[in-house]
């Protein structure tokens, strides 16, 4: 695991400690000297109350126990370098397990909060899939089409409301329609054992964030300073040193 910028925030004062530890790079450029060899997962960890990323992480795998080593690290360096316990209160994460599994053993207080953008998606491609229903769903006056729209509601329910208002819809479904998809969607989403709970994706329309849009932005523009699928991990550091500086004067502006 390799974590080259790192930035904290203070709760107390809501003063930014900025820190680039310039010895953890130049050992790292000795170290790695290629690194998409060892890494496949680049994350990052954005504080939403200035929009700034605080920390930047290549990870070797997406297991749980990578996850669950990269915040003990996130956690030590927190207190090494300003005296201060990392507390999480609420996270933004998009829908991989293992991550919601490492971050709640980590921080067992925290609450995981689901980015609906990305659930629309992911509900979105098993429509994609079944041409039938895709044909369907793009009708403006299908009866099927519309029944299916139901479905993205659910996300703007509270998560109480959103098994009755499931059954609701499936008591009006269109006759001999079939029931891949809302099987689909309450196995993995709505069941007592589902994978992703209604506390992780659905509540009702607030001012609070609910998508990960920002760090997909981010992942954009990073990845469109490159030009070949596996730079050296030299390029990797200038960039990431050059997006400091950017949000080193955002910080302090």
């Amino acid at each position: 695991m390799i974590i080259l910028l790192f930035y904290l925030l203070v709760k107390i004062t809501w003063k930014c400690f900025v820190i680039m530890n310039t010895c953890l790079v130049m050992e790292l450029l000795r170290i790695h000297q290629n690194i998409s060899c060892n890494c496949i997962q680049f994350m990052l960890i954005q504080i939403i109350i200035i929009y700034q990323y605080l920390v930047y992480c290549f990870l070797k795998n997406k297991h749980a126990s990578t996850y669950v080593s990269m915040w003990k690290t996130i956690m030590n360096l927190a207190m090494q370098l300003v005296g201060k316990h990392l507390s999480v209160r609420i996270f933004h994460a998009d829908f991989e397990k293992a991550a919601h599994n490492a971050l709640l053993q980590s921080f067992p207080q925290c609450k995981i909060v689901c980015c609906k953008f990305q659930l629309e998606q992911i509900w979105f491609r098993p429509l994609q899939k079944n041409k039938s229903f895709f044909k369907e769903y793009s009708k403006n006056n299908s009866e099927v089409g519309r029944w299916l729209k139901y479905f993205f509601g659910l996300p703007y329910l509270d998560p109480n409301d959103v098994s009755d208002a499931f059954t609701e819809i499936i008591s009006i479904a269109p006759c001999n329609i079939s029931m891949d998809f809302p099987d689909y969607i309450l196995k993995n989403y709505i069941d007592v054992d589902a994978d992703f709970e209604p506390e992780l994706w659905a509540s009702e329309p607030d001012n609070n964030p609910r998508t990960t849009n920002g760090a997909e932005i981010f992942h954009i523009h990073f990845n469109s300073q490159f030009y070949t699928p596996h730079p050296h991990i030299h390029q990797i550091i200038q960039i990431l040193m050059e997006i400091q500086v950017d949000t080193d004067l955002k910080i302090n502006s």
